[in-house]
């Protein structure tokens, strides 16, 4: 399935900017054994979607967005601040430009996101 996240930016006194990052989730293969290992954690309790993406049972190439999924699409609002963002123009009200977020999700999910560096430069 996709998980969409809707984001909106605005300095103040500036225009809005908006845009939505869709990232693809698939299902692990799911054995018998791991269903029951999965169903006696009670992860699929009050999950969107019946489970959580840092679990067992889903999850994201290294070319999407795994923090789309677990919350926000940190790299996209990265690139959108920093005008890199394809048809996001440049939000101007950051005192510092924001610091790169791939070193932190990459060594949370140990493993090297081809997503992030692409959309930072």
């Amino acid at each position: 399935h996709q998980v969409v996240t809707g984001c909106a930016l605005m300095c103040p006194g500036g225009p809005l900017r908006s845009f939505a990052v869709t990232t693809g989730v698939r299902m692990k293969p799911l054995t018998d054994d791991r269903i029951e290992r999965w169903m006696a954690q009670g992860e699929f309790m009050g999950c969107a979607g019946a489970y959580n993406i840092e679990g067992q049972v889903a999850e994201v190439t290294d070319d999407e967005c795994y923090q789309n999924v677990a919350g926000l699409p940190l790299c996209h609002l990265s690139a959108a601040f920093l005008g890199r963002l394809p048809g996001v123009p440049e939000i101007e009200c950051l005192p510092h430009p924001p610091a790169s977020p791939v070193p932190t999700c990459d060594a949370a999910l140990c493993r090297a996101c081809r997503l992030g560096p692409r959309l930072l430069g």
